[in-house]
């Protein structure tokens, strides 16, 4: 009997800790509505975990933080067989914790980096991301000398072969959005390059693949107005500058990729500045 109380106990608590919980809108994918309250959701909003979500569509989504910092991401689970899904669901329902990549306290964070000396290891193999429209990066010599090669990237546009030497001054490379949207005099409409394969290139019979991802541009506006959702809600938990940066670091590799650290820590430091 005494464990059967217990029980129930645990079983309760579980259940007014999940009502509980609040989620911060931070960005929107789409149109999201909450039945609750009738409103059109928007950054800045707080859902709370029983409140009914309507998604406009199966690929709309929210990013949010929760009163205890974790991320989330609201959204309808995938549903095989159904032609027309209800999308409906209670937030507590829709929300997936994001596992964070920790990023501020490892090697992926390094804004006081000289020089690259291991392009797969600042690129990775699965997602890079630049801030704006283009990052300018300083090779080691030793290990990339550009007076005897180049680096160029590789990816295809409509299943045809794309082929961009990087352009370069002395031992700093530039990846500029333009040049790498711009195909055959035309420019393709996207934030995002898939499959980008990154070749050391000496001559047609000297060259080495180095590592491939998603290249991703992320505009420097929509992301500071993300950033300045967050940072109010972190500075009424009194958590100070240095803390915020640390998490807004956090934030931003976990849903957008590695990146440039000198970039990515000059952003955040505008950004803070301002707002204080």
């Amino acid at each position: 009997m005494r464990a059967l109380v217990v029980t129930i106990g645990i079983v309760l608590a579980s259940v007014l800790t999940v009502n509980a919980q609040v989620y911060h809108v931070i960005k929107l994918e789409g149109s999201v509505t909450n039945l609750n309250s009738g409103k059109t959701l928007a950054p800045g909003d707080v859902i709370q975990a029983s409140d009914r979500l309507a998604f406009e569509s199966a690929n709309a989504s929210i990013i949010a933080i929760g009163d205890n910092r974790t991320k989330y991401i609201l959204r309808m689970p995938k549903m095989e067989n159904a032609d027309k899904p209800d999308l409906i669901l209670l937030a507590s329902q829709a929300a997936t914790a994001v596992k964070s990549r920790n990023a501020f306290k490892t090697r992926a964070f390094n804004p006081d980096q000289k020089e690259v000396s291991d392009l797969k290891q600042y690129f990775g193999s699965d997602r890079f991301s630049i801030i704006g429209d283009q990052v300018n990066i300083t090779l080691s010599e030793q290990k990339y000398p550009l007076n005897n090669s180049v680096i160029i990237f590789y990816y295809k546009v409509k299943d045809k072969p794309i082929s961009k030497r990087l352009k370069y001054d002395q031992q700093t490379i530039s990846i500029e959005s333009d040049k790498l949207k711009e195909v055959r005099g035309e420019m393709i409409n996207t934030n995002e390059i898939e499959n980008v394969v990154v070749y050391d290139y000496s001559s047609p019979q000297d060259y080495k693949e180095i590592t491939s991802f998603n290249l991703l541009f992320v505009n420097n506006a929509d992301l500071e107005k993300e950033f300045n959702t967050i940072i109010p809600i972190l500075r009424s938990q009194k958590m100070d500058d240095k803390g915020i940066k640390e998490y807004l670091v956090d934030y931003y590799v976990d849903f957008y990729g590695l990146t440039d650290s000198k970039a990515l820590s000059a952003f955040i430091d505008g950004v803070l500045k301002k707002s204080s």
